[in-house]
């Protein structure tokens, strides 16, 4: 095969592999500056004077809480001129997984998008809510600008929902992305006494919380560029057969 078409389809053979997934965590950073994800380590959390970690619970017919994505553990990896599709949401609820299935469900907007699904009943206090892809459409997606609403509810009166929330390490210790309050210009708050409003004693009071996301901007922009180095291969393999053809 000549040399311009090898490298054309090297390069198509690396687009195809499609859009990156991320995760995404709410993001805990220690008082020497370490950052690491709250959803999957919560040692590095203030210790309560009763033993163990401040940790608590919401138990409540309706939960909302809120995510900056580009403070999330992960973030770094974001684009600002791309969207990006919500592939599922998770938090930790319920150790034994109570207050899961039924008629519960997150609904979860961005501007003037939302998404809102069943919550399937769990085993452990990990609930994941999946979106699932209908056809070509590419469901809930947001920019990194955007921020997240999240609500736990029930479609069924007295049905309650369930979310643990955190307080933050010992200072100048932060817990950044998830809080159940925005501040007066309507971002997400970072450990401001005023945004407790489930414990006012803490620091913090932040769900341990993590998005699954895919780019899908940038793999509308693979499509286009397969779709015209496509064009050139054709192209250059229709000269070469019109010219092998002259010369015999």
């Amino acid at each position: 095969m000549k040399n311009w078409l090898i490298l054309p389809l090297l390069f198509l053979g690396a687009i195809a592999t499609g859009a990156e997934r991320m995760s995404l965590e709410t993001k805990i950073v220690t008082s020497d500056g370490t950052e690491s994800s709250l959803y999957k380590d919560q040692s590095g959390v203030s210790p309560s004077i009763w033993g163990g970690i401040n940790e608590d619970f919401v138990r409540s017919e309706k939960i909302t809480f809120y995510v900056d994505a580009q403070k999330l553990y992960g973030a770094e990896k974001l684009d600002s001129g791309s969207r990006y599709r919500l592939d599922s949401i998770s938090w930790q609820g319920h150790r034994d997984g109570r207050h899961t299935g039924g008629s519960r469900v997150v609904i979860v907007k961005a501007g003037d998008e939302t998404w809102k699904s069943s919550i399937p009943e769990s085993q452990s206090n990990i609930v994941t809510v999946r979106q699932k892809k209908s056809g070509e459409e590419e469901g809930f997606t947001f920019s990194p600008e955007d921020v997240l609403e999240v609500t736990l509810t029930s479609n069924t009166p007295g049905e309650y929902v369930y979310l643990k929330y955190y307080d933050g390490p010992e200072a100048p210790g932060e817990i950044h992305g998830v809080s159940f309050k925005l501040d007066e210009g309507g971002q997400v708050e970072d450990g401001a006494i005023k945004a407790n409003i489930h414990n006012a004693a803490w620091r913090y009071n932040s769900p341990a919380i993590r998005l699954r996301v895919t780019e899908v901007e940038g793999g509308v922009f693979a499509i286009q560029l397969l779709a015209g180095l496509l064009g050139i291969i054709l192209a250059g393999a229709i000269i070469v057969l019109f010219r092998k053809k002259k010369q015999q």
